[in-house]
């Protein structure tokens, strides 16, 4: 196959992860979790056009992402660090400027060059945790803080 049709067929898959992060294919939800589990773990960006696609073994292919691919499962709190376990079951731990809020109200995590929107109920674990301060809201840790971007 060449090139320019190789693209073509990469393109024409009609795959979407929704803003909970299930996947979808000609709009309908997968079925079976563990392909979903699957296609979660091979979330990737295209390398020179940033575009998301979804790597299985040696293929990939395009995707639609309804907001970012990358979403925030659930966050870890340790003493001194905030850790986002993404749904593409990568563990990254946050940097202090990392969090920021987004036009609609979503909170959103840097992972350094790539963006990960934060679940509901990683936002609904932040509860708890988040104190207004003069430089703005900011996530307590036992021995450390991180500011939300506002």
């Amino acid at each position: 196959m060449d090139a320019e049709a190789l693209e073509a067929l990469r393109r024409s898959m009609d795959l979407t992860l929704d803003l909970e992060g299930r996947w979808l294919h000609e709009g309908q939800h997968f079925d079976n979790q563990r392909v979903s589990d699957l296609f979660s773990r091979g979330i990737d960006l295209h390398e020179e056009t940033g575009e998301p696609i979804v790597r299985i073994g040696h293929q990939w292919a395009y995707f639609t992402a309804q907001d970012t691919p990358f979403i925030v499962r659930r966050l870890i709190f340790e003493a001194d660090a905030l850790k986002a376990d993404l749904n593409s079951f990568e563990v990254v731990t946050l940097s202090p400027e990392a969090l920021s809020v987004g036009e609609d109200g979503v909170i959103y995590a840097d992972l350094g060059g790539r963006r990960a929107r934060l679940s509901r109920h990683a936002h609904s674990q932040l509860t708890d945790r988040v104190e207004d301060t003069e430089a703005g809201p900011v996530v307590r840790l036992e021995r450390a803080s991180l500011l939300i971007q506002t």
